[in-house]
């Protein structure tokens, strides 16, 4: 199998959370049949936004008058309105929300990081105990990594979540070559199109509180030199913005609200964090003040907050106001022609957009600058269709991403489990029957492994292949190799590339132990 890029990997590894997260309490998803055909989704498109006032404060007692609609420049009279409810009552009326602590370690300095680790625990402790939090780092030419699974808000998780933000320290050497600073932030704008396609298929509510100094605005706006005056390769380089442009307009559409957070300290309130003297800092900080203007830009371009230190307990205080109020007003799709490409509702400009206001005095919202709908198989990119394979292997029809694909019909893969000829107890094979469909000429063909996902643990991804199957394919028959002792499940998924059809099997199996004579030669 080749081997997958850093940001591939990272599609993987969060490829079964989302799955997991979608249990209620985490617990371990069944594994029923595969079903004959997808049901078709609903028509009601919802709008989730937050309210409020002047000076930042929640506003919980917003009402459907209150709020105006457009879609596709035309008043919309919404057929949903759900205001603020106690957390009590919120988590039982919807999916748990999720909320992400995004680190950027490599473009942070030492006290904007120690004040963002202050902002973040003492938000932890206002936040609902229904929330969900995971914690993501960045850390240069390493994508993202998941720190920990989403952890509930009870006493025990606020606790681990505080331990491990206080523990984060920030990367070992702040890149200022112009060729490996481009290239972390190139890293950065991948591994930001990863996160924005697992949003878009991760159900109920969810934030994104992103905490960093920013990109040198010099570099991401106009190109040539790097902070430290040198030049990339060629002698100059292209604004790194337009890497960006794509990874932050998709994080606009997948309904989560993003929030920028530049902690860093104004200089009179600056404080030398743990092991560092101000003096030998003073210099990245002042570094630091140069993002100031790309992070402006990324937050528009992703349609999203951007939040500066104003001393401590006021940041928190703006985090704590504009993540509480949360409301969603609904709408039923009226369709498209037949024949026309699903899209999503108010992307585009001038009358394309979706816009929401409020007719109250006072009073600001955040609202997402379009709803998704259902898209076709085709149009999704490289990650969206990893999410989407592995959840159809985690949870078949019932999981979040296949009820965001367009679909002809989700059908049974004909074909039979059997073990492969070697003899080994740990291979196995499936042998593929070719659907009897006219004018199917080839397939695409995913062959997933996964761990059975655990109360504890989402799982994680052993084997991800993808090859195109035909009539006349070697292909028709798969191999795997189980991993160590424990349970897996084996997924074979089918897409017609054209009309989307999907072709599923599955199949729950247990890697033998090893035994004690293969042990003890270890």
């Amino acid at each position: 199998m080749a081997r997958t890029p850093a940001v591939g990997r990272l599609a993987l590894a969060l490829a079964p959370v989302l799955a997991w997260t979608i249990q209620t309490g985490g617990a371990a998803p069944a594994i029923p049949p595969s079903p004959p055909a997808a049901e078709s989704p609903a028509d009601l498109r919802t709008v989730p936004f937050y309210a409020v006032d002047l000076a930042d404060r929640p506003v919980s007692d917003l009402r459907r008058g209150d709020i105006e609609l457009r879609v596709d420049g035309r008043a919309v009279e919404p057929d949903l309105f759900a205001a603020p409810r106690p957390a009590e009552e919120a988590a039982e009326a919807r999916a748990p929300r999720s909320i992400f602590f995004l680190f950027d370690l490599a473009f942070s300095t030492p006290a904007g990081l120690a004040e963002a680790q202050r902002a973040a625990a003492e938000l932890l402790d206002r936040l609902p105990p229904s929330d969900r939090v995971h914690l993501l780092l960045y850390s240069s030419g390493k994508s993202f990594r998941e720190e920990a699974v989403p952890v509930a808000l009870d006493g025990a998780g606020r606790a681990a979540l505080r331990m491990r933000i206080a523990g984060l320290a920030p990367a070992a050497e702040r890149v200022e070559a112009a060729a490996l600073y481009c290239g972390a932030a190139r890293d950065l704008a991948g591994s930001l199109a990863t996160l924005a396609a697992f949003l878009q298929q991760l159900k109920g509510p969810k934030v994104l509180l992103y905490f960093s100094q920013g990109i040198d605005s010099r570099v991401y706006l106009e190109g040539g030199r790097g902070p430290d005056g040198s030049r990339g390769h060629g002698g100059r380089s292209d604004p790194l913005g337009r890497r960006f442009e794509e990874p932050l307009a998709a994080l606009g559409r997948t309904g989560a609200l993003p929030v920028f957070v530049d902690a860093q300290p104004a200089p009179a309130e600056r404080e030398p964090p743990a092991g560092f003297g101000l003096e030998a800092s003073s210099e990245l900080e002042s570094r630091a003040s140069r993002g100031d203007t790309a992070l402006r830009v990324m937050s528009e371009r992703a349609g999203g907050l951007l939040l500066r230190q104003g001393g401590a307990r006021s940041l928190v205080d703006r985090l704590a106001g504009w993540t509480s109020a949360y409301y969603e007003v609904g709408f039923r799709d009226p369709g498209r022609p037949e024949g026309q490409e699903a899209r999503t509702v108010g992307e585009g400009r001038g009358a394309g957009r979706l816009t929401l206001n409020v007719r109250r005095p006072g009073v600001k919202v955040w609202a997402p600058k379009g709803v998704r709908v259902p898209r076709e198989y085709r149009a999704l990119s490289d990650d969206e269709r990893r999410f989407l394979m592995v959840d159809l292997v985690l949870a078949g029809s019932r999981g979040e991403a296949s009820q965001q694909l367009a679909v002809t019909g989700l059908y049974r893969l004909d074909g039979r489990f059997e073990r492969s000829a070697a003899g080994d107890p740990k291979s196995l094979r499936f042998q593929i029957q070719w659907p009897r469909l006219p004018g199917l000429t080839a397939l695409d063909l995913y062959n997933v492994v996964v761990e059975r996902p655990s109360e504890a643990a989402p799982g994680k991804v052993v084997v991800y292949d993808r090859s195109v199957l035909t009539p006349m394919s070697a292909h028709a028959t798969l191999d795997v190799s189980l991993p160590a002792s424990g349970a897996y499940i084996w997924g074979i998924v089918a897409v017609e590339p054209t009309r989307g059809t999907l072709y599923l099997r599955r199949l729950l199996v247990r890697s033998p132990p090893e035994t004690a004579a293969k042990q003890g030669k270890r």
